[in-house]
């Protein structure tokens, strides 16, 4: 099977990340959309430590079982140990959780990390 490197879609912005209820409600409604959002990783990825995700002022639960190298690694490696850090992924909510299906990078220092997208 021929690689093929990853191209972006064209998205558009939902809402801010600031209004927990405003941003589930939102995320229920995305079907199979694929999104673009910003985990804030504030606690997991060290032995015995559960893992505390948040978009914004909302608690997630996420699956990373699509991703070749799993979702600790990565930031693992885009953290390089510090916490709270903020990083990038694409993935599908579904049944209340985010099923990851790319890490993109670490946000960088001053970037916007407010909002959310879905690809149209």
């Amino acid at each position: 099977m021929r690689m093929v490197p990853y191209a972006e879609k064209a998205k558009e912005k939902g809402p801010s990340t600031g209004d927990a209820s405003a941003l589930k409600a939102w995320l229920e409604g995305t079907k199979e959309a694929v999104l673009r959002v910003p985990i804030t990783v504030i606690a997991g990825g060290m032995p015995g430590e559960r893992w505390e995700l948040k978009i914004g002022a909302l608690d997630i639960a996420m699956s990373d079982s699509a991703l070749g190298v799993s979702f600790e690694d990565r930031v693992r490696q885009a953290s390089q140990g510090t916490r709270p850090v903020v990083v990038w992924v694409e993935g599908r909510w579904r049944e209340g959780k985010l099923h990851i299906i790319h890490f993109s990078r670490r946000a960088n220092d001053g970037e916007p990390v407010d909002f959310v997208e879905r690809e149209k």
